[in-house]
């Protein structure tokens, strides 16, 4: 939903366009954090920010995160986290949970990015590793 469809429909929307964490400062990363009701407190936005932080040690080839917190659709009183995170050549990886809780919405939303990093990262090194195989194997029978 656009800035402006949030405006109409009366809803709370509050945007911190640029957070200055350690993790955003040192790697030159864009981080965003969006609250989107409220009813959602700030120090939720400061433990986002440290969960933000700690994935510079899963991929340190991120360009851009992107938290949004907010209230679930379905159910008034569940909140919803979302990690949008962008890597080097594209690479766009996206979790989301829902929970009662906003900080265990975070930990889990979190939870899946980080199993995602990781597989990103495995797959990069899975590749390189099979190309020099394969053109060890080529060098050796020639």
């Amino acid at each position: 939903m656009s800035y402006s469809n949030l405006i109409r429909s009366g809803r709370t929307f509050h945007h911190t366009q640029s957070d200055h964490s350690s993790f955003a400062q040192e790697f030159n990363v864009k981080v965003i954090i969006t609250l989107r009701d409220a009813s959602i407190e700030d120090e939720a936005r400061e433990y986002a920010r440290e969960k933000i932080d700690q994935l510079e040690h899963y991929f340190e080839r991120i360009t851009s995160v992107e938290v949004i917190l907010s209230i679930a659709t379905n159910h008034k009183n569940r909140k919803r986290a979302e990690f949008v995170i962008h890597a080097n050549r594209g690479v766009i990886l996206v979790a989301s949970a829902e929970s009662e809780e906003v900080k265990a919405a975070i930990d889990r939303a979190h939870a899946e990015v980080k199993r995602e990093l990781l597989r990103h990262k495995e797959r990069l090194t899975d590749h390189h590793k099979a190309r020099k195989q394969s053109e060890k194997r080529k060098a050796g029978t020639s």
